[in-house]
């Protein structure tokens, strides 16, 4: 079995003391997800973080606003077309406390490309019911906690 890692930034935003949190919707498989892919090689976990979440939702952020003291992953088995065989799959989550902001407005190299259809800004506790995954849901649920 194959073994894949992934990175990305929960990012968490607060207004009228009600956390919200991006979700992303990716066009391969009507997908509903944090912001999260592969690192380059040249890469570490937290710089591939910060890259997928510029490409993908437009933010740009620097490596302080990162809690680099608490990470979340998710592990999961996946099929891949490309490889023909199943692919046991590490994702590891960072947050980022980040100001709220219309990231409507801002965009991201991975929707010029037409792999992100859309991104919002969503209450956290709305997001845990609207993601796609039970993986990602559980996640979510812990960050709440």
């Amino acid at each position: 079995m194959l073994k894949d890692y992934s990175y990305g930034i929960i990012p968490l935003m607060k207004k009228d003391n009600k956390r919200y949190t991006i979700l992303i919707h990716l066009s391969s498989g009507n997908h509903r997800w944090i912001p999260k892919w592969h690192g380059e090689d040249w890469e570490t976990p937290l710089e591939s973080a910060i890259r997928e979440l510029a490409e993908e939702t437009g933010l740009q952020i620097e490596d302080n606003q990162v809690n680099i003291h608490q990470t979340y992953t998710e592990q999961y088995i996946s099929w891949s077309q490309r490889h023909n065989q199943q692919v046991d799959k590490t994702v590891l989550y960072y947050t980022a406390i980040l100001p709220y902001r219309d990231i409507t407005i801002l965009s991201g190299y991975s929707e010029w490309d037409g792999e992100i259809l859309d991104k919002k800004i969503i209450p956290l506790d709305d997001a845990i019911e609207y993601v796609t995954y039970d993986s990602i849901r559980n996640l979510l649920q812990q960050v709440k906690n």
